[in-house]
């Protein structure tokens, strides 16, 4: 199946996509919202139920 397959960058990033990433910053309700969504996935029984 393909969604088991190894993934890998194409490349390395360029330093100036390095700096880049360093200087983001994320606005404090995306990180609450992402937990939030991340808590909720977890408790999902049955159909769409992420298996191990």
């Amino acid at each position: 199946m393909s969604s088991d397959a190894a993934h890998t960058a194409d490349r390395p990033p360029t330093p100036e996509e390095e700096a880049a990433a360093e200087r983001l910053e994320l606005e404090p309700s995306v990180a609450e919202h992402f937990s939030e969504t991340d808590n909720i996935g977890g408790e999902v029984e049955g159909e769409g139920e992420i298996g191990s």
